[in-house]
């Protein structure tokens, strides 16, 4: 990434499912988690699945977000990337979009016709 590019955070949404990791270097040991509200411009609210319940986790930074290396207090807050079935819903949305819009374009010029 080019010094000038302004990082952008992974699309999410509430109720999709994230692994969620308290080890911002590595990802290590990952937990399934989800997100439970209105995402910000670089931090998720996650609901995480452990082995005393549920907790929720606020201002989680994504695993890639170049900020969470620098000294800013938020190694305890851990980090987050997508599930692999999120990462695959996401992935399908971005060939088929595509797709469909062209098809409706082609219904609505044969519609007009």
């Amino acid at each position: 990434m080019m010094n000038d590019e302004v990082w952008r955070m992974p699309t999410v949404q509430i109720g999709d499912c994230v692994l969620f990791s308290m080890d911002m270097d590595n990802f290590s040991k990952p937990t399934i988690g989800w997100i439970t509200r209105e995402p910000g411009d670089s931090t998720v609210q996650i609901l995480v699945f452990t082995n005393n319940g549920f907790v929720e986790k606020p201002s989680v930074h994504h695993k890639d977000d170049p900020s969470v290396h620098e000294d800013h207090g938020w190694q305890h807050l851990g980090c987050w990337d997508y599930a692999p079935q999120t990462r695959a819903i996401y992935g399908l949305k971005d060939v088929l979009t595509p797709v469909l819009l062209e098809e409706a374009s082609v219904e609505r010029q044969l519609a007009a016709r």
